[in-house]
């Protein structure tokens, strides 16, 4: 899979189509789909004195790559030291301080990929010195590393942070990246419950958030080389219908291209699945995601067709109408999804108390459900796909 995020339209100038005689307009653009805060020790950030620590209760229980090793705490006359170890092997985030005129000493590692460091004084305090230092920057290796993992193990593809691009980050829990997965309209109640029971179940040692959006979506097949049914406008629009719950904006158009062979194009808007988490906790989520995940839920696996893989983005890159543009490995198929800014719609995002069905978000999936319902017999695709076409 290649990515040329950012890079505009795909062949064929595929582009978001307008807003007038939108039949999509009364769906809701964002759903919540929960999420989880880890138990941690409490920890006042605000009021640590590094100079005054003496044991291993003094430090703070989790520190950007995972929980931190009691063992690993070494107290001398110069000092102290301590490992924050991460879930997967020759993962570690070490810390050693000594007080003026010395200062603090950071070492990070990744599945044994050395991420650097950074040395700062005392008289600087350490949550800004680990912001402007080890957390400024996300490190290549690793982003290198996690694309290979992502598309090998899983199939996903990860659109990388741009040169220069600023690294969305929190202490103690670091980086932030989102999972982009699609999700069926008819299939949003489900998921959620789903995702819920799973974090609550076995979730990663970090916070999660969830939310469900409306995008946008332009598929291309090149004639040639993509699947027979491509081909086929009927059963690509009955396809699409399936996978996404929504009727496509059209059936799909051949376009001839000057440097290369015929395409067949659609557009489409959908539902995906937004699962922001932070770096260290990524490969774990996902892992249970995959292995958990239900039957139905075509978009996770390796045998999801590729207009429907999961994508992960760098948190904060969905923020103002980001393109994602990719293609397979084998040069058939090209996928752009339109990532609209949340802010414009925050009204589904107001949660109230809980059981109050009318703000938690219960009554937009129906309103989600009845509206789906209704676009797809209006084009009698529902008939059509119950009779299993």
């Amino acid at each position: 899979m290649t990515d040329d995020s950012h890079a505009g339209r795909p062949p064929g100038g595929s582009a978001a189509p307008a807003d007038s005689q939108n039949p999509y307009a009364e769906l809701p653009r964002i759903l919540p789909l929960g999420g989880h805060t880890p138990v941690r020790r409490e920890f006042d950030w605000g009021g640590w004195d590094p100079s005054r620590v003496a044991r291993p209760n003094d430090l703070p229980p989790y520190l950007v790559l995972g929980r931190l090793d009691p063992a690993s705490f070494a107290l001398t006359a110069r000092g102290w030291s301590a490992r924050w170890q991460g879930r997967e092997p020759d993962t570690s985030f070490d810390v050693a301080f000594e007080p003026a005129p010395g200062g603090f000493s950071i070492r990070q590692q990744w599945c044994g990929r050395d991420g650097g460091g950074a040395a700062f004084a005392c008289d600087r305090p350490f949550v800004l010195g680990l912001l402007q230092g080890p957390l400024a920057r996300f490190p290549a290796l690793w982003e290198a590393h996690l694309k290979e993992l992502l598309e090998t193990r899983w199939g996903i593809s990860l659109v990388a942070r741009q040169p220069g691009g600023a690294n969305i980050c929190g202490v103690p829990d670091g980086a932030l990246y989102t999972l982009i997965i699609p999700v069926a309209a008819n299939r949003l109640r489900f998921v959620r419950h789903w995702l819920s029971d799973l974090l609550d179940a076995d979730a990663p040692d970090c916070p999660i958030t969830a939310e469900a959006r409306l995008v946008f979506q332009a598929i291309t097949h090149v004639e040639g080389r993509a699947a027979p049914w491509t081909q086929d406008a009927r059963v690509s629009f009955l396809r699409s219908v399936r996978d996404t719950g929504l009727p496509p904006d059209h059936l799909p158009v051949r376009e001839e291209a000057q440097d290369g062979p015929p395409a067949w194009t659609s557009r489409r808007r959908l539902y995906c699945a937004f699962i922001t988490a932070p770096f260290a906790g990524l490969v774990e989520l996902i892992d249970h995601l995959t292995a958990d995940a239900p039957v139905s839920w075509t978009a996770l696996g390796h045998d999801a067709p590729f207009e429907l893989r999961p994508v992960v983005i760098p948190a904060g890159l969905d923020r103002a109408a980001t393109r994602i543009s990719l293609w397979d490995s084998a040069g058939s198929t090209h996928s752009l999804l339109v990532l609209d800014a949340p802010e414009t719609d925050l009204a589904p995002r107001v949660m109230a108390a809980p059981g109050d069905a009318a703000h938690d978000g219960l009554v937009e999936f129906a309103r989600t459900d009845a509206i789906s319902a209704g676009l797809l017999r209006r084009i009698g695709a529902d008939l059509v796909i119950g009779r299993g076409a």
